[in-house]
């Protein structure tokens, strides 16, 4: 008899099915025979760490920054004339020192005196030219008179050669001729007089601005020859010197630059805001103008000396404002008697004292979380419970941070917490850098 195939396939899915059926049943049944091994508790180790008292106070704000030292007077030295150099002062060389009035050069003033000289001439020539137009219109005036009176003269000589002819009939047409040609003639010569009185003065006021041309000449050819001979405007140290006698110098070559120790500034870039909230300012100069600052005594160091080794120099104003970074430059001024041992080029380190910040902790910057948090202790002995606390950053001094929000007394982790789990505890090592001993 034969069977299905379909009958087949079912039978051998139902032979496998109970066996599956059957080994589950006996895993579960031994399962449950099992005994379960006895639970263990984890025991967290307390993570070792270093503590500090908080201890709140006023502190007084610096602000740091630096600078290199300028002198404040410098001047590139040029002549102010051209020509050869013949003398050259022997300390007019780089670092050496000159004082005030020292004659630095001398050039060649030959050819400004030549000029002088014919300068000189020609005024003398329209000097002497104007007296002897003023000499002419004192004679013509003189002769002018005599002419006038000599016209009158003519004038009645007329009148009675005409009163003669006519009413006496004793003269002649002829000499009334003639006293009227010398009454035109006359005349004629006090035209030319009158013409000459007035056309003389013209010429006198044109040479008069001859000789103001000329004794401007004059004048520039002196200023000259005395800028021939070249000067220090002040006690200095010279910086470098390009000259030597024989040398063509013109006002366009700088022969020597010198500095004057004497008062010596810093410019100091600060941000301005942080200027405004801690240094002291004044009023202002006026609308538009920065504000000036409080004159105080900044400390300074070389970046290369000891590093107790500070001088001291005085705030003195805002030299500029950037408005990209919004930083200030800040002069510091040091005089004479300021640190002499601080010189030209040095660059300093300088700290400007400000206002005084009130009830704040310092802590160590790895102290505070950047989310502006910290770790606090709570409990006594040994090992204690952590207590995370948010301050605020009252003043960031680079490794120190000053901080509120905290109270005396409390112990503060100084170490580095990267987010510590919940109920964890610690294990003071070191607290305010002594072994930490509990009581």
């Amino acid at each position: 008899m034969k069977v299905a195939p379909q009958l087949i396939i079912v039978w051998r899915l139902f032979v496998v099915g109970a066996f599956l059926a059957g080994g589950i049943s006996v895993s579960g049944w031994l399962a449950a025979k099992k005994k379960a091994p006895a639970q263990q508790a984890v025991m967290v180790p307390p993570i070792p760490v270093d503590a500090m008292t908080a201890h709140t106070g006023d502190t007084k704000i610096e602000l740091p920054g630096f600078g290199t030292i300028q002198a404040r007077t410098r001047l590139m030295l040029r002549p102010q004339v051209s020509g050869e150099v013949l003398t050259v002062h022997p300390n007019l060389l780089p670092g050496r020192r000159v004082d005030k009035g020292d004659l630095l050069l001398t050039i060649d003033e030959q050819d400004f005196r030549l000029q002088l000289k014919q300068t000189e001439a020609e005024k003398m020539r329209v000097v002497a030219e104007i007296a002897r137009l003023q000499r002419e219109i004192e004679s013509t005036e003189a002769l002018l008179a005599v002419r006038k009176r000599g016209l009158a003269l003519s004038e009645g000589e007329l009148a009675r050669q005409n009163s003669l002819l006519t009413s006496a009939n004793v003269g002649t047409q002829a000499a009334v001729e003639r006293a009227t040609q010398a009454v035109i003639a006359d005349q004629e010569r006090i035209v030319g007089h009158e013409g000459t009185l007035a056309a003389l003065p013209r010429q006198i006021n044109v040479l008069k601005a001859q000789l103001a041309t000329f004794e401007v000449a004059a004048e520039t050819f002196r200023l000259q020859i005395s800028r021939c001979t070249v000067l220090a405007p002040f006690s200095a140290r010279v910086v470098s010197e390009q000259v030597e006698p024989g040398d063509v110098v013109s006002p366009t070559a700088m022969i020597a630059e010198l500095v004057d120790d004497r008062v010596r500034e810093i410019t100091v870039a600060l941000d301005f805001a942080d200027a405004r909230r801690w240094l002291h300012f004044s009023d202002s100069d006026g609308p538009g103008a920065l504000p000036r600052p409080v004159s105080t005594r900044a400390r300074i160091r070389w970046v290369d000396a000891q590093a107790d080794q500070w001088q001291s120099g005085a705030v003195e104003r805002i030299a500029s404002f950037d408005p990209r970074d919004r930083q200030i430059g800040l002069i510091i001024v040091l005089e004479q008697d300021d640190a002499p041992e601080l010189v030209e080029g040095m660059f300093c380190e300088v700290r400007i004292p400000g206002k005084i910040a009130e009830g704040v902790v310092r802590l160590p910057r790895i102290a505070v979380t950047e989310d502006s948090h910290v770790y606090v202790l709570d409990g006594a002995g040994e090992t204690r419970d952590l207590r995370r606390v948010a301050v605020s950053v009252v003043r960031d001094q680079g490794e120190l941070l000053l901080v509120s929000g905290l109270a005396t007394g409390d112990v503060v982790v100084i170490n580095r917490m990267t987010a510590p789990a919940p109920g964890v505890h610690v294990q003071i090592r070191k607290l305010d850098g002594q072994d930490f001993a509990a009581e």
